[in-house]
């Protein structure tokens, strides 16, 4: 359901940027959701990451490099790191410099802030032991032709007649939010699982099921457990997006759980935006753009999508409504911060701290 183009990034590796926000636990009542928690260190160990957490913050990168301790920004290469220790590794695997790494203390050397570089050869080796991978470093040739279309692209965009310089406008801690919403969007869209245990998929299904409208008396609808299993992989992507926002985690667990039910579906259809086609009524480059699924054409028709899984009623209304928010030519990025707008609406029911809500 989400348009998955990437935010231009520096230094063009994927990036996870969050605050250590705690673990997302559902009411007893509706079970206990560590297990959902733990969905994003899940997927990280499906890629092939080594991801280190902070004590109660299951899932979540923590706040230091995995290497030298500095502040960490996010997860390159496979492991999480500070940029001194990303561009180190980058370097290292470029130019092949670690083929000459030495050491001359048994390769025992303390790899800190402080000590970081003297000696190249630990510090290289406590890389690979977080989980850096070289093969993921691409050369410079490898990355011209991987993104230099998508930079030129960007750069077009920027100077078009049609954007103007809007940020001018903006204060710094806006723009801040912007970037930090961008972050959390895009790592939620890019990240996920081949495989998932059986016990999250079950609690990923209840959730789905809490999202769910009430079922339409049409025959064409499928049945809820049906439309549940369906939907794991976008509501996994919205509990993703939520937990890498640090205003989430000043709501009680209750709320958070509130949160999401009342917002879930409501995203689903507003992300779906840039992908509709108002001409075709169809998603463009629907599921291909999903590396979990794989199709032999580009094009996934609305019509029997939605049609089996709200039913006639709801298709029809949410046709209309991507119908009109196509005539309203909204690009990614509004389209990128309506989401937070939606998630944090002040009217979902059984909300406690209603307050709080309206302050955000």
């Amino acid at each position: 359901y989400y348009p998955t183009s990437k935010r231009p990034s520096n230094d063009d590796e994927q990036i996870v940027k969050g605050d250590s926000a705690n673990a997302i636990k559902f009411p007893a009542k509706r079970r206990s959701t560590n297990s959902i928690s733990s969905i994003a260190s899940f997927e990280m160990q499906q890629q092939g990451m080594n991801l280190t957490t902070d004590e109660g913050n299951i899932g979540v990168p923590s706040r230091h490099c995995s290497v030298c301790g500095d502040i960490s920004t996010g997860i390159h290469f496979g492991g999480n790191s500070c940029e001194s220790c990303k561009a180190f590794f980058r370097r290292s695997v470029q130019c092949s410099r670690y083929q000459n790494y030495k050491c001359s203390n048994e390769a025992q050397c303390p790899v800190n802030t402080v000590t970081r570089k003297v000696c190249q050869h630990c510090r290289y080796t406590k890389c690979t032991t977080i989980g850096m991978k070289p093969k993921w470093v691409l050369s410079d040739q490898e990355r011209e032709e991987k993104y230099g279309s998508r930079r030129k692209r960007f750069r077009e965009n920027r100077t078009s007649e049609e954007d103007p310089d809007i940020y001018k406008y903006l204060t710094t801690d806006e723009k801040m939010l912007i970037e930090d919403i961008a972050h959390a969007l895009y790592q939620s869209r890019a990240t996920y699982p081949l495989q998932f245990p059986s016990e999250l998929n079950e609690h990923l299904r209840s959730l789905a099921l809490g999202t769910l409208p009430t079922p339409p008396s049409s025959t064409s609808a499928k049945p809820p457990s049906v439309s549940a299993n369906f939907l794991i992989v976008p509501i996994q992507r919205i509990v993703l997006f939520a937990r890498m926002l640090k205003d989430f985690d000043l709501f009680s667990e209750d709320d958070k759980v509130s949160l999401l039910k009342g917002s879930a579906i409501e995203i689903m259809i507003c992300s779906s935006n840039t992908l509709f086609d108002p001409k075709t009524h169809a998603f463009t480059n629907y599921l291909s753009r999903d590396q979990r699924a794989v199709m032999d054409t580009q094009i996934m028709p609305l019509d029997p999508l939605l049609m089996k899984i709200w039913g006639e009623e709801l298709f029809h209304l949410t046709k209309i409504f991507l119908i009109s928010m196509c005539n309203l030519d909204i690009d990614e990025v509004a389209s990128t911060l309506l989401v937070p707008v939606i998630l944090f609406s002040p009217d979902r029911s059984n909300i406690v701290d209603l307050e709080l809500v309206k302050h955000l």
